[in-house]
């Protein structure tokens, strides 16, 4: 067994002394000032020794005792660590170009199925075009406008069933219901209300959740190409999870073929825009990127909202206040007035500030550029901690402190994109098309949570445990369970 085992060890580390002379990708040596880089790569893994379980907490530490600007070797590729605000902006708004593609990773292979879509597709004409598409036929204001019926039936629907659940005593499940309502309301305007539409519903939600986590996970492959075989299992799965949203989607797409006319869901205008979406794939490959970044990324927003507001008493009892000042105890929430709220929108951007749902934004640079004073070369790596930046104390005053006052007043900074002290939607090319659609669902189900309810925690428990879990998102590591007694005289919590 001894001489096996050394066998074995010997032919890995030849396999590795090959690869790395002829195989790996190598980024050649530049006579420009590149990013400093803390101390020596081990071999084979480089700097991934130094990524706890929580990458955006361990770049927060890196950037502390390095600098906001990083260049780290992770396996077999060089990367570039950003933790500011000012390599930010110089990175997505003066080289916008540069910092606009995606890097191959296992997700964008097979969940992405060889990104298609918009979400991991490289910078390119048919990367604009379907982003295009997707603009017009979906997030216009007239499209968000049209699709209001749809969130006013699902929201009543959750809000019935929150009511249901609080005459029973019982605490609500609360990541559980914003996980369905999200989905339901883009399952429909997407896809339509079709009877196999609902009946799929379940098992599209079930899948669509696995692949969050499944896409969150460390893949040894995308960072030491050689030893994909270490992954065959976490493979397996993708591909399993992958084949199941795509039968599902499939049988919407030839449903919908054989009735194109009275149908006005986002598959019909795929069908329509033939031009642009030329193939099967590229229409399941947007409408998969359009369910999964609008349903998981809005649910977790509300949930840390709540969470938050639980935490801090006087937040929530402001927040509740306006709610009854602008629409009375026997008037309930219109999403026409959601603008009147000025405390709950200062609430959901303090929440996306620290609670981004979506800690690090992934790029690869097209070609060699200059940051300030460093060169960066091209085919690397981009993490831009965005979670990190809105947490600085350079940027930040009490930055891990819940404070919606911060974003009251006409000088408070933009969250959209043109600020890059916060950055949970992104900017530039790359940015996050769904702002307005996002920010409308979030704060229509944040507010008639809190209209609707008086809130409070389980027995024996005095404060929320704030965890988080580690994944392409950051969701709690705890569910979101609380007591619920409703607060409204209105006969129904329909809106």
């Amino acid at each position: 067994m001894e001489g096996l085992f050394q066998i074995g060890t010997a032919a890995i580390f030849l396999s590795w002394i090959a690869w790395s002379l002829f195989f790996a990708p190598r980024t050649r040596i530049y006579r420009g000032n590149l990013p400093p880089s803390p101390g020596f790569a081990l071999p084979i893994i480089g700097h991934l020794h130094l990524l706890g379980n929580l990458p955006h907490v361990s770049f927060i530490e890196l950037a502390k005792r390095y600098g906001p600007c990083l260049m780290l070797k992770l396996g077999s590729y060089p990367s570039l660590l950003i933790s500011s605000p000012e390599f930010a902006r110089e990175a997505l708004k003066v080289n916008d170009i540069v910092f606009s593609s995606r890097p191959s990773l296992a997700a964008s292979r097979i969940l992405a199925d060889n990104a298609a879509g918009i979400l991991w597709a490289p910078y390119g004409q048919e990367w604009r075009n379907l982003r295009k598409l997707c603009s017009l036929e979906l997030l216009t204001s007239r499209r968000i406008e049209e699709s209001r019926p749809v969130r006013a039936a699902e929201v009543a629907a959750a809000m019935a069933r929150a009511k249901e659940i609080s005459k029973a005593g019982i605490c609500v499940n609360l990541t559980s219901l914003l996980e369905d309502l999200t989905f339901d309301i883009m399952r429909v305007w997407v896809m339509g209300s079709s009877e196999s539409s609902r009946s799929s519903a379940g098992v599209y939600k079930r899948v669509m959740k696995e692949s969050f986590v499944a896409g969150g996970e460390v893949h040894v492959g995308d960072y030491v190409p050689w030893l994909w075989w270490l992954d065959l299992a976490k493979v397996a799965r993708m591909k399993r999870v992958h084949g199941e949203i795509d039968d599902i989607i499939q049988k919407e797409i030839d449903e919908h073929c054989g009735k194109r006319s009275g149908s006005d869901d986002f598959i019909t205008a795929t069908l329509r825009n033939n031009e642009i979406c030329r193939t099967d794939r590229d229409r399941k490959g947007l409408i998969t990127d359009v369910i999964g970044g609008s349903t998981d990324t809005s649910a977790l927003t509300v949930e840390w909202a709540m969470a938050e507001l639980i935490n801090n008493p006087r937040s929530l009892e402001r927040a509740q206040d306006e709610l009854l000042q602008t629409f009375g105890k026997n008037s309930l929430v219109e999403e026409d007035r959601l603008e009147e709220l000025e405390f709950l929108t200062a609430v959901v951007k303090e929440t996306l500030r620290l609670h981004p749902t979506a800690p690090i934004l992934i790029y690869e640079t097209t070609h060699e550029c200059q940051l300030e004073r460093y060169t960066i070369p091209p085919k690397t790596r981009v993490f831009i901690n965005i979670y990190g930046i809105a947490r600085s104390e350079a940027s930040w005053s009490d930055p891990l402190a819940f404070k919606p006052e911060r974003f009251l007043g006409s000088g408070a900074i933009d969250v959209r994109g043109r600020d890059f002290e916060v950055l949970p939607f992104g900017s530039g090319r790359r940015g996050c098309p769904g702002i307005q659609l996002g920010f409308t669902m979030v704060m229509l189900v944040l507010a008639n949570l809190l209209h609707g309810f008086h809130w409070s925690l389980p027995p024996g428990l005095s404060r929320l445990d704030m965890s988080e879990e580690s994944g392409l998102t950051i969701p709690r590591a705890i569910p979101l369970e609380l007591l619920a007694v409703p607060r409204l005289d209105a006969r129904s919590y329909s809106v």
